[in-house]
């Protein structure tokens, strides 16, 4: 997908969706904590302690690339939140049949 694929739908209010394997439930939720975790201390650190956060956000970046790497569909949607984390307004979850559940990001009116 495409940043404007992304970010287009979810800046007009709409939504984006994803499925994958509900096995992947709690990955998905780690990568996006950390990914929060990564903006506030960005956003709230002093200029001495940057490099620091840098460090750690490189060590994110490689458990996401860890975490991901065997499912495409959860690829997809943590670099669609780690894209466009700033357009969503909320996060739906829902179980669907097979196994599978589906992830809605919904985009700020």
């Amino acid at each position: 997908m495409t940043y404007e694929e992304i970010v287009t739908p979810l800046i007009n209010g709409g939504e984006i969706s994803f499925e994958m394997p509900a096995s992947k439930r709690r990955t998905m939720k780690k990568c996006m904590d950390r990914m929060n975790k990564v903006q506030r201390s960005f956003n709230k650190t002093t200029w001495y302690l940057k490099p620091y956060y840098f460090i750690y956000s490189m060590y994110c970046g490689l458990l996401q690339i860890l975490a991901t790497n065997s499912c495409r569909e959860l690829d997809n949607a943590v670099t669609a939140y780690q894209v466009a984390w700033k357009h969503i307004k909320t996060i739906k979850g829902q179980d669907i049949p097979n196994g599978r559940i589906k992830v809605t990001f919904v985009g700020h009116t």
